[in-house]
């Protein structure tokens, strides 16, 4: 008896069957997988700390900022945004007369990848709060969560219209 590999398993040619068993069809599709609970999900929501580590609360709700994720294509356009204001940085230090930085990258970023911020009524809105240099803690803790893929892996609700596959 002769074994030959299809379709990730070992199959026995004289009876048709796996070695564990299992019918295999001759000539059959693959069976559609599913590898959904390998996606990181596209969005997560940062609970907003004080930079004493407190809670920040604002009329007794927490303040929170819902993110868009590395798996998200908002997050992918906003990356490349900012590696491209990055490298106009550099050439700018190399002398590059030419190439003209963006003050307003970062603000820039931290809006394509923010979602929504959420019991905070701040007066202009996340632009604001974003350029306000006293709140600074809420964009550093923002890009500290989305910098980390793990926060958009356990328990992530998938949205697959914003995953890269479609």
């Amino acid at each position: 008896m002769e074994a030959q590999v299809m379709e990730g398993q070992v199959i026995n040619q004289a009876s048709n069957e796996s070695l564990t068993g299992e019918v295999i069809q001759a000539n059959s599709a693959p069976a559609k997988r599913d590898f959904s609970m390998f996606f990181l999900a596209v969005s997560g929501t940062v609970a907003i700390n004080m930079p004493n580590g407190k809670p920040m609360m604002y009329e007794g709700k927490q303040v929170t900022v819902d993110v868009y994720g590395p798996g998200s294509l908002q997050h992918i356009k906003a990356t490349e945004f900012i590696q491209n204001e990055a490298t106009k940085r550099i050439l700018i230090a190399a002398g590059n007369t030419d190439v003209k930085e963006d003050p307003d990258a970062d603000v820039k970023y931290l809006l394509a990848i923010t979602r929504s911020i959420n019991n905070f009524p701040y007066e202009g809105g996340a632009k604001a709060i974003y350029s306000e240099p006293r709140l600074n803690y809420i964009a550093h803790q923002v890009r500290a969560y989305v910098g980390r893929a793990g926060n958009f892996f356990e328990d992530a609700d998938v949205e697959q219209s914003y995953m890269l596959s479609n």
